[in-house]
């Protein structure tokens, strides 16, 4: 037992760090204040793509879509593609909100998960938290 305590020590002393610094990122003062995604902006146009969701031993086979409904407003469906909903969720300004779910998948860390990233696929401005350059590019 001892041992294995050790073990999980070293392998936690040894292996930690911060990608920037193993990889010998260098901070830089930031130009931009934000970044622009405009790929879900345009209110006019369905976004549909044909996705797969592995979860667990289950596969999701479907279609994906994304629909602009209002200035800071966005509607994400995931549907079987013979038309059943697997979930269908409304994002606001600062909400969020699960219009269905199927019970297989409602769990609170699946759709924690669900939720940040698909966040991070409509957010239209993202602030900048930090700059790095290496090897002659900025990040």
């Amino acid at each position: 037992m001892r041992y294995l305590l050790i073990s999980i020590v070293i392998f936690a002393l040894v292996s930690c760090g911060s990608y920037t610094k193993r990889n010998n990122f260098k901070s830089i003062e930031t130009i931009d204040k934000s970044v622009t995604n405009s790929y879900f902006s345009d209110a006019s146009k369905d976004y549909i793509y044909k996705a797969d969701i592995d979860l667990y031993s289950r596969k999701f086979s479907g279609i994906f879509i994304v629909k602009k409904t209002g200035p800071n407003d966005h509607r994400v469906v995931f549907t079987t593609e013979m038309g059943n909903k697997v979930f269908d969720f409304s994002y606001g300004e600062d909400d969020f909100k699960i219009n269905f779910i199927l019970d297989e998948i409602d769990k609170k860390i699946i759709t924690n998960i669900l939720r940040k990233d698909f966040l991070v696929l409509i957010k239209e401005n993202v602030l900048i938290q930090g700059s790095f350059q290496h090897q002659g590019d900025t990040i």
